[in-house]
């Protein structure tokens, strides 16, 4: 027996050049963000605000790349999903 997964699919990005990391959480939708600490931008959807994702600009400038476990402890707490999953996206992206 198959069992299927109701978690959103995880999306990373990181866009070397402008030091931008982009975590997409399920399908791309209309969003808006708020800001958090250390250009940190939580993204919601617009229609429910619901979470999709989290932007972080500055990733290595702001010193994320050497404090990814504190990283993925805020994108896991707004995706509201375990810290493991978001580490791993996390980390497959910047190796």
């Amino acid at each position: 027996m198959e069992t299927l997964s109701m978690e959103p699919q995880v999306h990373v990005d990181y866009d070397p050049k402008a030091d931008v990391l982009y975590l997409n959480w399920g399908v791309s939708q209309f969003d808006f963000g708020e800001d958090a600490p250390r250009g940190v931008l939580l993204r919601f959807a617009e229609e429910d605000e619901s979470p999709t994702g989290v932007t972080v600009v500055g990733f290595v400038g702001n010193r994320w790349n050497v404090a990814m476990d504190e990283l993925a402890q805020l994108m896991s707490a707004h995706l509201k999903t375990d810290q493991q999953t978001i580490f791993r996206a996390i980390s497959g992206v910047m190796r």
